[in-house]
């Protein structure tokens, strides 16, 4: 079961590094504020996001995964 429950990091670090991201672009922007950003733009953010997560997470579950065979 603990496995099972740090497994929830993946989520907890996507939305984390796509928050950031959002931030970054609005201070980017003259007024600050998300509304001025492209359909591009969210989906990169969406997209590195997600990567970021992977990436962070895919060790552990491979690890988690043998554990359970």
């Amino acid at each position: 079961m603990i496995p099972a429950i740090v497994g929830v990091s993946h989520g907890a670090l996507q939305f984390m590094a796509y928050e950031e991201m959002k931030k970054l672009a609005a201070k980017r922007s003259s007024h600050g504020k998300m509304d001025k950003l492209s359909t591009w733009e969210y989906i990169s953010m969406a997209a590195s996001s997600k990567i970021f997560a992977t990436i962070c997470c895919y060790p552990y579950q491979v690890v988690k995964s043998r554990l359970q065979v």
